[in-house]
């Protein structure tokens, strides 16, 4: 979709890897700016937009399984 690989759960693109080797993942809009709060997290952009409800995390922070589980998981 953005280049990258995807997966969809239920019919629903989720989660993905960027270009870059972030990790890109689907949000529901109303957690959006939560999650960019977190260390790592930055909003997707297309030219000078920023897509709501799609976070790019980078790659060392989702270094581990557990760590990847809970970005995934949200």
């Amino acid at each position: 979709m953005f280049g990258g690989s995807g997966w969809t759960m239920n019919g629903n693109w989720a989660t993905g890897a960027h270009t870059d080797g972030r990790l890109l993942i689907r949000c529901a809009n109303e957690d959006f700016y939560t999650l960019l709060a977190e260390r790592g997290a930055e909003g997707m952009k297309k030219g000078s937009r920023t897509l709501t409800g799609w976070i790019l995390v980078d790659s060392d922070i989702v270094e581990d399984q557990a760590s990847l589980a809970r970005w995934v998981g949200r």
